[in-house]
């Protein structure tokens, strides 16, 4: 028995469950939207990445702190919610001190065991 292409439901829940089902994307989640005019992180350079990495800022946003580092924002920002790295919060914007991001460094630094 095949599915048929527009199913009839008679109760409104069925028919909120199945207008709601094109939205759904491939792994069950809800289907991305186009967030192109609606970014708000500024892409760097080439260039002022290395200028970040040779000469960081005393104070850095989520972006240049994950260029500091070498990691992606993603994981600065799950490394902030375990509280391995330190951060400030203010507005809802990340700010990262770099004495703190180089004394959290140094702090998650695995010592070898030999000698």
């Amino acid at each position: 028995m095949a599915f048929p292409e527009t199913p009839r439901f008679s109760d409104p829940f069925s028919r909120a469950i199945f207008a709601l089902l094109p939205q759904v994307g491939k792994f069950g989640g809800v289907a991305a939207r186009d967030t192109s005019e609606q970014r708000t992180t500024k892409r760097f350079s080439q260039d002022e990445v290395d200028q970040i990495r040779r000469s960081p800022p005393l104070l850095m946003s989520l972006q240049e702190a994950a260029i500091y580092l070498g990691i992606g924002t993603r994981k600065l920002r799950y490394d902030c919610k375990r509280r391995l790295i330190p951060y400030v919060k203010l507005g809802g914007k990340f700010i990262f001190k770099k004495e703190s991001l180089d004394a959290a460094i140094d702090r998650l630094e695995v010592r070898s065991v030999g000698g």
